[in-house]
């Protein structure tokens, strides 16, 4: 049997959909039935996808790739499926942020995030939701079946380990000019993340403590929602001393690891 999975999302600097399609194949492929036969198919170039770009792979360039393949099955773990599918579809769903918070997003991502997906998603043969809360809202906003959705929790995440050595993680600590305590955030800096939140706890912790300056909130996430409008107002409204906040950006893997082991 051969099974197509589309694995654009690991093509460049990779989000929480990179790295679980990332080690979501790698795992598969080691582990499933010698029956199977998988091909990855991804853009020819490797580069971020905007809107227009994204839509175009998904309806065009893919259904191409899968019918010259010959396949029998096509996983879509990221993104949207193929409007016109070319061969029976399984999609994981991951959040349905599109329906719930369309106000969050530009006009392209919420016809991408908020329509063309959800509408995707309905031609897919079965459906695979990474937790409880989003199979449900994939029964509340979509109006599937229940029997096409399985739920399948992604496992803990084999590639950080539990801990660093300490002249690496110092490294990486006097790079980002980080103090020798500090509480992590990961994640892109947008409104549903609701980041001015964490800041205004860590703001209320650090008026409780006598020695303010041993303590910082490291931020690990790109700036680049809304053209970074949403990063501009969270720094000007958190009312803390600089020292206390890092935003580092996006961070690679390995650097990140140090991070999480430090924190």
């Amino acid at each position: 049997m051969r099974i197509g999975i589309d694995i654009q999302s690991t093509q460049t600097k990779m989000t929480g959909l990179g790295v679980y399609t990332k080690n979501f194949t790698e795992h598969l492929t080691q582990f499933a039935d010698s029956r199977f036969n998988f091909v990855f198919l991804s853009h020819p170039t490797s580069r971020d996808l905007n809107t227009p770009q994204r839509l175009w792979w998904e309806n065009i360039e893919l259904p191409k790739l899968a019918r010259r393949e010959g396949l029998d099955l096509l996983h879509i773990p990221a993104f949207a499926a193929p409007w016109i599918p070319p061969c029976p579809m399984v999609v994981t769903v991951h959040d349905l942020i599109g329906r719930a918070y369309p106000n969050q997003l530009s006009w392209p991502s919420r016809f991408y995030w908020g329509r063309w997906l959800p509408a995707s998603i309905r031609k897919a043969r079965k459906i695979i939701a990474d937790s409880q809360h989003t199979k449900l809202d994939i029964l509340k906003y979509l109006k599937v079946p229940e029997s096409k959705i399985a739920v399948i929790n992604p496992s803990g995440h084999e590639g950080f380990s539990v801990r660093s050595e300490v002249v690496p993680l110092n490294r990486v600590k006097n790079d980002l000019k980080i103090y020798e305590r500090y509480f992590l955030f990961v994640g892109t800096i947008e409104p549903r993340k609701n980041l001015s939140r964490t800041i205004q706890a860590f703001a209320r912790f650090l008026k409780e403590k006598t020695v303010q300056d041993s303590f910082q909130l490291v931020i690990v996430g790109s700036k680049d929602f809304a053209h970074g409008k949403c990063y501009i107002r969270l720094l000007q409204n958190t009312g803390l001393e600089a020292q206390h906040l890092v935003f580092t950006g996006y961070l690679d893997t390995e650097r990140l690891n140090r991070l999480y082991c430090g924190a």
